[in-house]
């Protein structure tokens, strides 16, 4: 996909995979790695005013990219979507595509969730991310009132998610949470067929205000069954039954041919399960961003 200009835009580079090592890892690395020589063209570049209703792209460090629509200078409210890990040219091209008008900000951090987790385990941490937004909204719109914030993660982002959501005050500025076949978790130590709940609680506790109609919660998964920990496939029926959305297990061909298998839904609650047990089943639910996560929060906040 080639930016426009009619975006603002922060670089981001330096992403890789989780999973060192792993089938699933090696296949995202290169997923990941597909457009980096793209991306690496980019340089450092001052903030620039700009006019109304004129494009404006801004570069600046090196582990995020943030967008405007045009017009923002119009406008005297904004939303939010902060998405962790995936190419920004794919996360922004899904952005295009589902007709969300929202700031998005797209945060790679590395491999692995753990690095994402250590990036928000201080409370009021996505306070601060949210108050940096502000502050080049201010720069590049004027002075707007932020409106909803959403966070969103494929794979190892939902670290971010846990963390942010774990965290009462950073949990309370959040409207919207959106997950693509990410969400691990480890087992119960008392029966290691069970999900961890105590691991789970941040989430679950996120799945009921949405299944109250308080909030947006959207979760796709794969059918990859790791060795040693829950799989998004438990993790999502966890949280199902925790605010009571009934499963079906009607089938659908959803984007990029991939094979729907399983849904719940409750309110604002809703899960989608694919099959698929391999590396590209995984590295579908990033090129699937748009009609999985995206359009359902553009259809839920419009």
């Amino acid at each position: 996909m080639k930016l426009t200009i009619a975006t603002l835009l922060v670089v981001l580079v330096g992403w890789v995979a989780p999973g060192e090592g792993s089938a699933q890892g090696n296949a995202e690395d290169r997923t990941l790695r597909a457009d980096e020589s793209s991306v690496a063209t980019f340089v450092s570049a001052p903030v620039q005013p700009v006019a109304p209703d004129a494009p404006a792209v801004v570069l600046s460090k090196p582990y995020k990219k943030i967008r405007m629509p045009k017009g923002c200078n119009n406008d005297t409210q904004y939303d939010v979507v902060v998405h962790f890990h995936g190419v920004p040219e794919r996360v922004f091209d899904a952005y295009e595509k589902s007709g969300l008008n929202a700031v998005l900000v797209v945060t790679n951090l590395g491999a692995g969730s753990g690095r994402y987790e250590n990036t928000f385990a201080t409370a009021g941490s996505f306070k601060s991310l949210l108050s940096g937004v502000q502050s080049l909204v201010e720069k590049h719109c004027g002075k707007l009132t932020r409106g909803r914030v959403a966070i969103s993660s494929w794979s190892a982002g939902y670290g971010a998610a846990y963390r942010i959501l774990a965290h009462a005050e950073d949990a309370a500025l959040v409207d919207a949470v959106l997950l693509a076949d990410g969400l691990h978790a480890g087992y119960d130590p008392a029966d290691r067929r069970k999900v961890s709940s105590a691991q789970m609680e941040p989430f679950a506790k996120f799945a009921q205000r949405a299944a109250n109609g308080d909030a947006v919660m959207v979760i796709t998964h794969s059918s990859i069954a790791p060795p040693k920990y829950a799989s998004t496939t438990q993790t999502a029926a966890h949280l199902a039954d925790h605010v009571g959305a009934k499963r079906s297990t009607e089938t659908a061909v959803g984007p990029r041919d991939m094979q729907q298998v399983s849904a719940a839904s409750l309110g604002g609650f809703s899960v989608r399960g694919f099959g698929g047990n391999g590396p590209d089943a995984h590295c579908d639910h990033l090129y699937a961003l748009d009609a999985l996560l995206f359009a359902p929060l553009a259809q839920a906040w419009n």
